[in-house]
């Protein structure tokens, strides 16, 4: 109520609706169901898509199911952004990561095709959607 009164915006952040991929990356924060809950109560709210996890959240597959989910909450507002590998958190993922998945992050990173490439998978999902959005790279 007193943040309908003051007409203020709520954000929930979601790296990924999967619970198991949550607990990897995001292991102190709520369980994805408890933020999808908290939703519910809130009339004025946005999702802040991000960062989205290369070989975990950005697929076709992935994406789509995040936006129905949000969809199904009545979120009208999203704001997504890509994975920046800044060095102090490319170094604690690589402590987590598997070799294999480190090694192909290594080569997202240095890549210039991907964040296009992943823009435009993101685009076209989006079309089937009517959210109010931003895409920040």
């Amino acid at each position: 109520d007193l943040i309908e009164q003051m007409n203020s915006k709520v954000g929930f952040t979601f790296t990924t609706i999967d619970e198991n991929i949550r607990k990897i990356f995001e292991p102190r924060a709520s369980s994805i169901e408890k933020r999808l809950d908290a939703l519910e109560n809130i009339e004025n709210k946005y999702i802040f898509f991000g960062p989205i996890l290369p070989l975990f959240s950005d697929t076709e597959e992935k994406i789509r199911e995040a936006f129905i989910k949000f969809e199904e909450k009545n979120v009208k507002s999203l704001y997504i952004d890509k994975m920046n590998l800044y060095q102090n958190v490319w170094k604690r993922m690589k402590e987590f990561l598997d070799r294999k998945t480190v090694t192909e992050y290594q080569k997202i990173k240095n890549s210039e095709e991907y964040p296009i490439l992943l823009k435009k998978r993101i685009s076209d999902i989006l079309k089937d959607f009517n959210f109010e959005y931003k895409i920040g790279w």
